[in-house]
C-alpha cells in the first residue's frame, strides 16, 4: 500500500535536502525512496520568481475550475436571454441593476 505524506513534511525533507544533507541520508533516515524525494525537490523547490511547481500547477488547476465556472455563467446567460427573447445588451443592463 503506497504511503501519503502531507506537503508540510515532503517542504521539510527538501528543507533538509537544501540544507546540505544527501538524499541518500534523507532516504534512509525517514524510509523514503530516493526518487520520492527528488520527485519532491523538483515539486517544492521555489524558482527565481520565488514559486515552487507545485504552486504553479495549484494555479493552474483553479485557473481551469474559475474558466469553467465562467463558461458555465456565459452558457446560462445566453440560455436566459433567449429565452426571453432580450438582446445582449439589455440582458447586461439587467444583470448591472441587480
Amino acid at each position: 500500500m503506497q504511503k501519503r505524506y502531507d506537503q508540510e513534511f515532503k517542504a521539510t525533507i527538501v528543507e533538509l535536502y537544501q540544507s546540505g544533507q544527501s538524499v541518500g541520508s534523507l532516504a534512509s533516515e525517514y524510509g523514503l525512496t530516493t526518487s520520492t524525494i527528488y520527485k519532491w525537490i523538483h515539486l517544492y523547490s521555489k524558482n527565481e520568481q520565488g514559486t515552487s511547481q507545485a504552486e504553479l500547477l495549484a494555479l493552474k488547476k483553479e485557473l481551469a475550475k474559475v474558466k469553467e465556472e465562467r463558461d458555465i455563467l456565459k452558457k446560462s446567460i445566453d440560455h436566459i436571454r433567449r429565452k426571453r427573447q432580450v438582446s445582449k445588451t439589455e440582458m447586461m443592463t439587467m444583470i448591472q441593476e441587480e
